[in-house]
């Protein structure tokens, strides 16, 4: 099985009372940190290649 795990261990992560995570940026203009099946790596995106919302 091919599985991607994202972090939301990075700054402006909003948390609740508990600690617990409720919102923060999945992907972001720059390097975004990965793991794949086990191995370290990052995805870079540019700001030309993110639609306009």
């Amino acid at each position: 099985m091919n599985w991607i795990a994202l972090s939301a261990e990075m700054p402006g992560v909003v948390r609740d009372q508990n600690g617990v995570p409720v919102e923060w940026t999945i992907l972001k203009v720059g390097e975004n940190p990965i793991c794949q099946e086990g191995r370290d790596g990052a995805i870079r995106l540019t700001a030309e290649g993110m639609p306009d919302f």
